[in-house]
C-alpha cells in the first residue's frame, strides 16, 4: 500500500535535505549581543518575540512570569525580539528589560529582519544558531534547546527539568510535549466548545500518530507505509507545536530550522525522525505527557476569534484567515453565547466532526484512534455510529464522521471538566 501523495512529497523532500544538510550558520552581530554561555548550562529556553505592532505585549508578561517560576539553575532563557525592517519597535523590549532585572539568566537578542526573509522558520533559525554556537564555544556538548513561544499563559514549573529527564531516560534526540489552550480573561473551562476542541486536538495525535511512533521506538514491528504516513503527513503537525526539546548535537546534524513561513516545528521533527531511521534508530522522537510534567498552555485568543467568527474548533483555528494578531483583534470577542453551564449537545457534536476533519489517516489507524478518543470524552461505543469517508486531501486516506444517538456521556464529561479544571 502506498502512502498519501502529500506524505510522499514531504518524505522525498526531507530525504534530499538530509543528504545535503549543513551545520546551521550564525550571525556574528547577534552572537555578540549576549554573554558567553556559563558552564553547567544544560538547557536554553528559546523564544522568538514579534517586537512590533503590539502583537505580543499582552502575552509576553504572562510567559515571562511563568519562566521566572521554573525550577532549577541549570538553564538560560534567550528571547529574540525581532521585527521587519522599517517597522517601529513596540513595548516588548521594555517588558523584557523589566523582567531581566529579576532574572539574571534571561538574555535578549534584538534585530530587524529583511522583509524578504520574515518567516518564523528563518527567525527561529537565527535564534537557535546563536544558542548552538554559544554552547560550542563554551565546550558544552550535551546542551538541549527547549522550544516555546511568547504567548504562553502557563508552563509547568518543572518543564525544563522534565524535558531533560525524558531525553535522558529515552535516549531520544527530541521530545514533543503536551499543549493546551486557555486565556486569563475567558478561561477554557467556561466555554464547552473549547473544552471539547482542546481535548480532540490532544487526543487524536495521542492515539494515532504519536502512538504509532512511540510503539516503533519501543521495538514493535510496524508497517512501513503506516509509519511514513503518520510521520510525514500534514496532520503530524497537529501534535507538535510550541513545546519541544532538541539535543543540540542532533539540531546541528540535521541542519537546524529551515526558513519556512509555517510548519517549521514539525518539519524539523520529521527530519530528526528520518535521520534516526537512516541509522536504523526508530527512537529519535519521544513524547512527554502530563504525568511527565511536560505540559504547557498557550493563549487561546486566536481560537476564541475562530470560534466566534466562523464556528471553527481549536485544531482549525489557523484556518480563520481574518485573524492577524491583536493589531486587528486587540479586544476579545463577546463569548457570552458560548459561556454556559448547559452546553448545546448538537453544536458540540458538530465541533467534534469539524475537528476530526483535520486528521485524515489510513482507515486501519482511524478505526482504532477515533473510538479511543471518543471514550476519553465520555462517548461510549453504544452512543454513536462511525463512518469513514474519503479525505479531500488524498483518496488513500479517510476522515471520520460520527452521529451521536445519546449525548449524555459527552455532556456529563464536559460538566466534570468545568468543575475540575
Amino acid at each position: 500500500m502506498n502512502i498519501s501523495s502529500d506524505a510522499a512529497r514531504r518524505l522525498a523532500r526531507i530525504q534530499q535535505e538530509l543528504a545535503r544538510a549543513e551545520t546551521p550558520s550564525f550571525l556574528p552581530e547577534l552572537l555578540e549581543q549576549i554573554p558567553p554561555m556559563r558552564h553547567g548550562t544544560r538547557a536554553v529556553i528559546c523564544i522568538p518575540v514579534a517586537a512590533f505592532g503590539e502583537q505580543e505585549t499582552e502575552t509576553l508578561p504572562h510567559t515571562l512570569e511563568q519562566l521566572e517560576m521554573q525550577h532549577g539553575n541549570n538553564f538560560e532563557i534567550v528571547l529574540f525580539l525581532n521585527r521587519p525592517e522599517g517597522r517601529h519597535a513596540d513595548r516588548t523590549l521594555q517588558i523584557a528589560k523589566y523582567a531581566q532585572e529579576r532574572m539574571a539568566h534571561l538574555h535578549m537578542l534584538v534585530s530587524e529582519i529583511p522583509r524578504d526573509k520574515v518567516t518564523i522558520g528563518y527567525i527561529r533559525g537565527l535564534l537557535h544558531a546563536v544558542v548552538s554556537e554559544r554552547a560550542r564555544r563554551a565546550g558544552i556538548n550535551d546542551l538541549v534547546h527547549v522550544v516555546t513561544d511568547a504567548d504562553m499563559v502557563w508552563l509547568h514549573p518543572h518543564l525544563v527539568q522534565a524535558h531533560l529527564q525524558r531525553l535522558q531516560k529515552t535516549g531520544a534526540d527530541a521530545c514533543i510535549g503536551q499543549l493546551g489552550w486557555d486565556h486569563p480573561i475567558i478561561p477554557t473551562r467556561e466555554v464547552p466548545a473549547l473544552i471539547v476542541g482542546d481535548a480532540i486536538m490532544r487526543l487524536m495525535p495521542k492515539y494515532a500518530n504519536k502512538r504509532i511512533i512511540a510503539e516503533a521506538a519501543g521495538g514493535r514491528c510496524m508497517s512501513t507505509h503506516i509509519l511514513e504516513e503518520v510521520v510525514f503527513a500534514r496532520n503530524f503537525g497537529r501534535g507538535v507545536l510550541a513545546n519541544v526539546s532538541i539535543r543540540d548535537s542532533a539540531y546541528r546534524r540535521v541542519g537546524g530550522y529551515h526558513p519556512l513561513a509555517h510548519g517549521e516545528d514539525y518539519d524539523i521533527m520529521q527530519r530528526l525522525w528520518e535521520d534516526g531511521r537512516r541509522a536504523e534508530n526508530y527512537g529519535a522522537l519521544c513524547f512527554g505527557w502530563r504525568e511527565h510534567d511536560v505540559t504547557v498552555t498557550s493563549s487561546s485568543r486566536r481560537a476564541l476569534w475562530a470560534l466566534y467568527a466562523e464556528g471553527l474548533p481549536i485544531v482549525r483555528q489557523w484556518d480563520y484567515m481574518g485573524y492577524s494578531g491583536p493589531g486587528t483583534h486587540g479586544a476579545l470577542p463577546d463569548m457570552g453565547a458560548y459561556r454556559t453551564t448547559e452546553p448545546n449537545a448538537a453544536f458540540l457534536v458538530h465541533l467534534v466532526n469539524e475537528s476530526l476533519v483535520a486528521f485524515p489517516l489510513p482507515p486501519s489507524l482511524l478505526s482504532q484512534a477515533v473510538p479511543a478518543v471518543l471514550r476519553d470524552i465520555g462517548i461510549g461505543a453504544r452512543d454513536y455510529t462511525l463512518r469513514m469517508v474519503p479525505s479531500d486531501e488524498d483518496p488513500t486516506l479517510r476522515v471520520a464522521e460520527i452521529t451521536i444517538g445519546n449525548p449524555d456521556g459527552l455532556l456529563l464529561w464536559v460538566r466534570r471538566q468545568q468543575e475540575t479544571d
